[in-house]
């Protein structure tokens, strides 16, 4: 992605056009990477809130089982299910995806937001405040990015 600080004035109305084109692009296309990424952490967040505790709780009941007679799966598929609790468990510990998601949605929020800012400046304003609305919407959509990328993205 490209980011150049690009600054308008009001000499001609098709380089406004080109930039307001161009940020209303870029903006769709974030909200689209939030969206998957969005969902992504949370496929991964209720995976591990399922699959760890169940997991662990299978474990148990099979190792109580096997201390009272006979375990209730065999011994090396138990192993494998601890394996894969304790490997969900370090994946969540790490990529904390609960706070992730909310990052995305937060993101996504702004991103709508600030589009449909543009989108009414652009249909209600004269050409020079609709350019300075324009520079200051770039700025807040580098800012959003920049947060997004320091927190997690």
């Amino acid at each position: 992605m490209n980011e150049s600080p690009t600054v308008l004035s009001s000499s001609n109305s098709c380089p406004v056009n080109f930039e307001f084109d161009y940020l209303s692009k870029e903006i769709a296309t974030w909200r689209k990477e939030t969206f998957f990424y969005r969902w992504l952490n949370i496929l991964l967040f209720w995976a591990c809130k399922v699959v760890v505790p169940a997991g662990a709780l299978l474990v148990a009941i099979n190792m109580v089982s096997e201390l009272v007679g006979d375990g209730l799966i065999n011994t090396k598929h138990a192993s494998v299910i601890a394996i894969i609790v304790t490997v969900m468990a370090s994946l969540e510990a790490l990529l904390n995806p609960a706070a992730k998601k909310r990052l995305a949605f937060t993101l996504n929020n702004n991103l709508r937001a600030l589009e449909i800012k543009i989108n009414i400046c652009k249909n209600t304003m004269c050409e020079e405040e609709f350019i300075k609305e324009l520079n200051k919407a770039n700025e807040h959509f580098r800012d959003l990015l920049n947060h997004y990328s320091e927190n997690g993205y």
